[in-house]
Parts: structure tokens; C-alpha cells; sequence
């Protein structure tokens, strides 16, 4: 009688263990088809992130086409399913980033450029000999910023 309480026990000890290692199998196997994505799709999100934040600021830039090709390209990366796809998605998407920013610097430069860049593009010109900037210290008239004076 103990010989065959034994059996029995070691019999449900190891549909226990089958079961456990079936459920652990499972678990595992979920993990790799749903939890884990590839570098190329972490790449590709960081990416739309880094467009997105981008396009929150809502800047101007000078050429706006290059605002609304990031958007398109952002949205298309949607469709991407493969490894292939979200590389070339992320090389887009990171292309667009630099044209939209350089586009925003250009629209800065030409509406209001700083005082070292103007500066710096006229010590360019061949025929002026020698640049300082006017300021309301260096006015020798002291009309600057003045009413009546310019």
C-alpha cells in the first residue's frame, strides 16, 4: 500500500512539474512575440518622440514645407512592420528633424539675426574695411533709441 501511495504522489509531483514547465514555456513565449521589439523599432520610436517633441513647439521656420513633410513622414511610420521599415522610417524621420530645425535657424537669421552673425557676414565683404557694431554707448550723436533720433 505505501508502494503504491509513493507512485502516486511521484505521479502528481511531476503533472505538477509538466504543468508548471508548460506554463513557464507560455509565459516565455509570449514575452518574445509581444514584449520584445527589435533595436530598429526602438530606434524608429525615439525618433517619432524626438519629431513629435519637436513639433509641439509649434516654431515657424522658413521653409514650412519642411514641418509638413516631418508630420507625413511621422504618420507614415505608423505603417512600418519590419526590421527594414523602421530603418528606413528612421532615417526619414531623422532627415526631416534636421531640415525642419536648419529651416527654423534660417527663418531666425533672416527675421531677426543676432548681432554677431551680422557681424560676421559683413567682415565677408571685400570692400568694408573694418566692422564694429553701433550701440547707444558707441553713438556719437546720441540719437539712438531716442524720440526724434533713429
Amino acid at each position: 500500500m505505501k508502494a503504491v501511495t509513493i507512485k502516486m504522489r511521484e505521479r502528481v509531483l511531476h503533472m505538477k512539474l509538466r504543468k508548471l514547465f508548460v506554463s513557464i514555456l507560455c509565459i516565455l513565449m509570449v514575452f518574445c512575440f509581444t514584449g520584445c521589439s527589435s533595436e530598429a523599432k526602438k530606434s524608429m520610436d525615439t525618433a517619432v518622440q524626438s519629431a513629435n517633441a519637436l513639433l509641439d513647439k509649434n516654431q515657424k521656420a522658413y521653409d514650412m514645407s519642411t514641418k509638413s513633410t516631418l508630420k507625413k513622414d511621422v504618420k507614415d511610420s505608423e505603417k512600418a512592420n519590419s526590421d527594414a521599415d523602421y530603418k528606413k522610417s528612421t532615417k526619414k524621420i531623422k532627415s526631416d528633424i534636421k531640415a525642419y530645425k536648419n529651416s527654423i535657424k534660417q527663418l531666425k537669421q533672416v527675421t531677426k539675426p543676432s548681432q554677431d552673425f551680422l557681424l560676421e557676414r559683413a567682415k565677408t565683404v571685400d570692400t568694408i574695411t573694418d566692422v564694429e557694431a553701433a550701440t547707444e554707448e558707441t553713438d556719437i550723436n546720441n540719437m539712438m533709441n531716442k524720440a526724434g533720433g533713429y
